[in-house]
């Protein structure tokens, strides 16, 4: 148990529904005006003065709507995630050693990823995760995973290239995330997967073909930045694909599992 000090001079500013949500309750035992708080997490530190960063601004959250047909949820069961899960749930963070993001761009028979998309990409990776990012030499992984052609579309195996991925990790990465204008699929009766990631290994695999204006047109990826193929054309309709496009799985002995 940890308290903190009222980050308010007597006065409680937070609402007791909101406290309870993320874990930390109101402490009165002391009979006094002020308040404190007490974090009701084990292990995990939870000062009060950190609690305003849990209070929502006036009008930037939404209640969710009810999912519409072609939504992922009208289709797909969920079981959801609390507040209380993800903070209670393991997760990794940079050390003294393995403190810097890698980005590997990986070729097979499609166009590479560009140096007009890699860029923005290592410095979002690096102001948003808060440590140094790096930009690895493209690789070629033709043959290091099982392909396919779906629908038309050269596919390459997520998991499999996950395992192919073990020796461009190098020893200060915190993770290797490689990218690809290739399709992917994480096993045969899947159309598709944007990306799959093993805690485990430290590495993940993220295919950025789906959101050409004109995926589909070519069996391999073509790019043309004089084009419009390059805009924002993030697919809406997930009711075909089998899971979640964006979920993240770990692997374990070779096997991917579903987290929980």
């Amino acid at each position: 148990m940890a308290s903190g000090a009222n980050p308010s001079a007597n006065k409680c500013l937070f609402d007791d529904h909101l406290l309870q949500a993320i874990g930390i309750k109101k402490d009165t035992s002391a009979g006094r005006d002020d308040c404190s708080y007490i974090d009701m997490f084990a292990g995990k530190q939870g000062q009060a003065t950190y609690i305003k960063m849990f209070v929502p601004e006036e009008g930037l959250f939404e209640p969710m709507e009810k999912p519409k047909s072609g939504d992922w949820l009208k289709e797909h069961t969920e079981r959801g995630q609390t507040f209380k899960q993800f903070i209670t749930g393991s997760y990794r963070s940079p050390d003294s050693v393995h403190k810097t993001v890698y980005l590997l761009p990986m070729v097979f028979k499609e166009d590479p990823v560009p140096p007009e998309v890699i860029a923005p990409l290592e410095r979002f990776a690096a102001i948003f995760f808060g440590m140094p990012a790096s930009v690895m030499a493209p690789e070629s992984f033709l043959g290091r995973a099982s392909d396919r052609v779906n629908a038309g579309v050269y596919q390459v195996h997520a998991g499999e290239l996950l395992g192919a991925m073990g020796k461009n990790l190098k020893r200060d990465a915190f993770c290797c995330a490689g990218i690809t204008m290739a399709d992917l699929y994480p096993r045969e009766s899947w159309n598709f997967v944007f990306g799959l990631a093993s805690s485990a290994g430290n590495t993940g695999v993220y295919s950025l073909a789906r959101y050409l204006s004109n995926f589909g047109d070519h069996q391999y990826t073509r790019i043309d930045l004089t084009s419009s193929s390059m805009q924002d054309n993030v697919p809406r309709d997930w009711s075909h694909v089998r899971h979640s496009p964006l979920r993240a799985f770990q692997v374990s002995n070779e096997r991917q599992q579903p987290p929980g």
